[in-house]
């Protein structure tokens, strides 16, 4: 248990994609909701688009959503969708 009793804390959301503010979760989100390749990702969002530097953790985190479907396709864990934005 943490100090105020609530047992463990989800991960905070990291950015991926500095140049628009869009977060892990928000792309877990979208692999979730059938996003298969860094392309879907990115139409649905935004994120690689601009510099392209975080298509590589983009497709890590495709690749992990990939690995968290049950056999019949459905997602092993609810992921909430933080959509973030930059300043």
């Amino acid at each position: 248990m943490t100090r105020s009793g609530l047992g463990a804390r989800a991960p905070k959301p990291m950015i991926v994609c500095s140049c628009l503010g869009i977060s892990s979760s928000r792309i877990e989100a979208l692999v979730a909701d059938g996003a298969t390749s860094v392309e879907a990702v990115t139409r649905a969002c935004g994120a690689g688009s601009d510099c392209g530097s975080c298509r590589a953790q983009i497709a890590q985190l495709v690749a992990g959503g990939a690995a968290s479907e049950r056999s019949d396709g459905s997602p092993k864990r609810h992921l909430r969708c933080v959509a973030t934005r930059a300043a």
